[in-house]
């Protein structure tokens, strides 16, 4: 197994860390890092699952619950710099993970940041997501040092900073958008050749059946009822995967009954059983692809 001393495996998660702690373990059954943290809410540090992920190497560190999108962002950009001891971090979230370890390539340390690109950013700015990314510890120290408003989304305000206001004082070097390419995928065309995935909508490129399925029965409906479960709806439908599909509608259904969206993917998926029924004869399913090596 590839060893990464320069590199800290770090997720945040106060609401959700069980799921945070699977992903964690995804990467550090491909991975050795220098170290393994779950920044976490004090009840699961106490909880037994707490205990099997100290016997993985992964550490549990208290902290106060993010109670909104804007604290997690916070935590992001100003609290990190005291639990990193490395020349990189590695950041990870229960849908952001490493899918493919040898496609880890020695030279993404040469960068300050490097996430998944974003297909519609603005020239200079396309690179990229936080929820799976290659952050320095010097990027950290930078972003010690300004005072900033508005925090949220971590990622894009991360990216602004960087290329504007620290861009000159600090020279913080973000990857280029071939390389984020083969760092990690989000949206877009997909590239299967990639180190790492993020993304509710791209789990049935990595999860079957048995595994998404029970996966979406443990969601909160607040994940699922938003553009990533319908994103990852529409997917299944298109695929096939009826069942996971019908799940995800009938949640976002008990959710809110009158959702237009909602009421378009039942349509897509009663449309798409009666093709599939007519040209087949019957329902077909399709599984999961695995990601290419």
């Amino acid at each position: 197994m590839k060893s990464l001393p320069q590199v800290t495996l770090l997720a945040v998660d106060t609401r959700r860390p069980d799921l945070a702690l699977q992903a964690l373990l995804r990467c550090s059954q491909q991975l050795l890092f220098a170290d393994i943290l779950l920044l976490c809410h004090q009840e699961f540090c106490d909880s037994p699952l707490a205990q099997t992920a100290i016997q993985q190497g992964i550490r549990c560190i208290a902290i106060p619950p993010l109670d909104c999108a804007k604290g997690y962002s916070t935590l992001m950009l100003k609290g990190l710099l005291p639990y990193v001891h490395t020349s990189h971090l590695l950041v990870a979230q229960w849908d952001g993970f490493v899918v493919n370890a040898d496609q880890w390539d020695d030279g993404f340390l040469q960068w300050d940041y490097i996430g998944a690109p974003w297909p519609t950013g603005k020239p200079g700015k396309q690179v990229g997501n936080g929820g799976f990314s290659l952050r320095s510890r010097r990027l950290l120290e930078a972003l010690a040092t300004v005072d900033i408003e508005n925090p949220h989304p971590e990622d894009k305000v991360l990216v602004h900073y960087c290329t504007e206001q620290l861009a000159k004082t600090w020279q913080l070097r973000i990857a280029p958008v071939e390389i984020a390419q083969r760092f990690a995928f989000e949206r877009g065309n997909w590239r299967a050749h990639i180190f790492g995935i993020h993304g509710l909508f791209n789990l049935w490129r990595l999860m079957p059946p048995q595994e998404l399925l029970p996966l979406l029965r443990g969601l909160d409906t607040c994940i699922l009822k938003g553009k990533d479960g319908k994103d990852l709806c529409k997917a299944l439908i298109q695929q096939g995967r009826w069942d996971e599909a019908e799940l995800i509608i009938q949640r976002r259904t008990r959710f809110d009954r009158f959702k237009a969206s909602t009421h378009r993917l039942r349509l897509r998926l009663l449309l798409q059983r009666i093709i599939y029924k007519w040209r087949f004869g019957k329902t077909r399913f399709r599984s999961a692809p695995e990601v290419s090596k």
